[in-house]
């Protein structure tokens, strides 16, 4: 009895322990499957915030790039199998968002039909790829969410939210062409460009490239050199941040060249920046001599005819657009011939045309012939015409006003030039200042001498003193005086004088005539470039460029040519020194004071 009450004891220990491990059993299955027995989603690298929310960055990709793909791992590291029920975009999407190339049906990648089964320890891949079409597109929708439903009791909904960038790089360079001055085939020259990052992402400089074709093929090349060239291909380029790009250009035959330096980077909205690379090295020059070795033609009766000859100097092709006598109510006076208008001629580098005026009649007065070429540094470049009748062409220079800016309490002096672009000589029958604001103005005489040869020029000072104003004076203040001129026939031509006075001169522009070294070694074969583009203005901008020739050899009949802008052109005929002056004029009507430079020029032999 005993030992079966131990035995009844003993079973029912056991079916205790039995009942209570049943209990366990049943009350975690009234929990729900526990995780170590049941699916369990998992996103690879990524992590699973709350809500079911994983967020996926794209890169930025520029419009025409290879698109941008991001690939999500799902895998079941779960004991049961995970049941995916459900692929879908969630509300309007990016349309730049697309899923393995087909939207149609976005499982196509997985090459399976929904529900897509997942048993212990499988993955599938989730592709899904970013390429906007245009500029505009990086503007869409900001975010794009991919919906995954699946038998996950924790995630049964897994949101993929695909971020596209909310700020962008931004290449910007400090110029937008480069030009190489002065190139040769013997002297190459090379131009800098730099490149910026004004966005506030970080700026990725895939590659840059020259692009040229035809002739200008292999004339440009960026130069590799660390002092030079800074950037490279696939750098990156933080914000604010930026490095530098050389190009050399060596000309080797006839042009003009032109190519484009493209910089590939990842601004969206410029994603191939070009910069315009041409070759002033390749530009015509235009240079004019007559048969009797003189910058004008003279004709000493009717019917007699002199020729001129057109010589492109420089290494792109010369066209001649037209030739034409000026004032047009002298083109019967005089005739060209060997041009016929309407028909362009083109004079490659280093040839020449040769064409011829004819005198036609006795009542011609001075003129010009005026061509218009493709060098639009000299066009029209300008011939004097003179007749068998000398007659003197008086001209002031500046014309029409001469503009002084003077502190108070000091002085300028500026000069009036009066040249004689006729073939007999200018008289001068007085020069005077009237209005002279209280003897201000000063010399009331400026005439020096009764005539001016022909060819000659009479520099002319005129001094304003800024003297008796008072110091309370609203500054600044503007005084006018009128110079006036009688000359033979009693022609009368009358100049106005403009004082600017105010407390302070320090905002004058000032005028620039660049080093003497420049004009050294020029000859009478040469034309001779006198550069002003130096010149700058305090405030404002400059706005006039007041050229003049001071002084000149006794026999030379040259004038300056093209003047007006910030370059001033000579083609010396008489060996000896040329005094040039410049004065600029800025918006707020301040002139500068006026630099001069003396060129030397020597006895050129065999010009051509």
């Amino acid at each position: 009895m005993v030992e079966e009450r131990n035995r009844g004891w003993g079973v029912a220990a056991f079916c205790g322990l039995a009942l209570l491990a049943a209990g366990w059993f049943l009350a975690s299955c009234n929990s729900g499957i526990s995780r170590e027995d049941g699916p369990n989603l998992v996103v690879e690298t990524l992590k699973i915030e709350s809500g079911g929310n994983v967020y996926i960055d794209f890169d930025i990709v520029p419009p025409g790039w290879e698109p941008n793909t991001q690939t999500v791992t799902i895998k079941n590291t779960g004991t049961r199998d995970l049941v995916i029920s459900q692929f879908e975009w969630e509300g309007q999407r990016n349309t730049s968002v697309t899923m393995c190339q087909n939207e149609a049906n976005p499982v196509d990648c997985l090459s399976r039909t929904l529900p897509i089964t997942l048993p212990t320890d499988t993955s599938i891949q989730v592709k899904v790829r970013y390429a906007p079409q245009l500029a505009e597109d990086l503007q869409d929708k900001r975010e794009t969410t991919l919906l995954i439903g699946s038998n996950d009791t924790d995630f049964p909904v897994l949101r993929l939210i695909y971020r596209v960038p909310q700020s962008f790089p931004q290449i910007t360079v400090d110029r937008s062409s480069l030009s190489f001055p002065g190139a040769t085939p013997s002297s190459p020259k090379s131009e800098t460009v730099t490149v910026s990052n004004e966005g506030s992402r970080d700026l990725f400089i895939r590659d840059f490239k020259i692009q040229a074709t035809g002739t200008s093929a292999n004339k440009f090349k960026i130069l590799t050199d660390t002092a030079s060239t800074t950037c490279q291909a696939n750098l990156t380029l933080g914000s604010g941040k930026s490095c530098t790009i050389s190009v050399e250009y060596a000309p080797v035959d006839g042009g003009p060249d032109s190519g484009t330096l493209v910089i590939e980077s990842n601004d969206p909205n410029n994603a191939a920046l070009g910069v315009t690379l041409g070759s002033s090295a390749q530009e015509p020059r235009i240079q004019v001599s007559t048969e009797d070795g003189t910058p004008y033609i003279t004709l000493s009766s009717i019917g007699q005819t002199k020729s001129f000859t057109i010589r492109n100097s420089g290494i792109g092709v010369l066209t001649i657009n037209n030739i034409s006598i000026t004032p047009s109510t002298e083109s019967g006076n005089y005739s060209i011939s060997g041009f016929v208008t309407g028909q362009k001629q083109v004079v490659k580098s280093g040839e020449s045309l040769q064409f011829s005026v004819t005198l036609n009649t006795s009542s011609a007065t001075p003129a010009s012939i005026s061509i218009d070429s493709s060098d639009l540094s000299q066009s029209p470049y300008v011939i004097q015409l003179f007749s068998n009748t000398p007659q003197s062409d008086l001209q002031i220079v500046p014309n029409g006003s001469l503009t002084f800016y003077v502190k108070n309490g000091g002085s300028q002096v500026r000069t009036l030039v009066l040249e004689n672009r006729g073939d007999a000589i200018g008289n001068v029958q007085s020069v005077f200042i009237a209005n002279s604001q209280g003897a201000r103005f000063s010399p009331d005489q400026l005439s020096a001498t009764t005539g001016v040869p022909a060819g000659g020029v009479l520099a002319m000072p005129v001094t304003f003193n800024a003297v008796n104003i008072a110091d309370n004076s609203l500054f600044p203040i503007t005084l006018t005086g009128q110079v006036t001129l009688q000359l033979g026939g009693n022609i009368t031509q009358n100049i106005v004088l403009f004082a600017v006075v105010d407390s302070d001169d320090n905002k004058k522009p000032v005028a620039n005539l660049g080093s003497p070294s420049n004009y050294n070694g020029f000859t009478t074969c040469d034309q001779v470039t006198i550069d002003g583009s130096g010149s700058q203005a305090k405030e404002g901008t400059l706005v006039q460029y007041e050229w003049k020739i001071l002084a000149k050899p006794a026999t030379s009949r040259v004038f300056l040519s093209h003047t007006g802008k910030d370059k001033a052109f000579l083609s010396p005929d008489i060996a000896g020194t040329y005094k040039i002056g410049l004065a600029v004029l800025d918006t707020e009507n301040r002139t500068s004071d006026e630099v001069t430079v003396d060129i030397v020029i020597g006895q050129g032999t065999n010009c051509n």
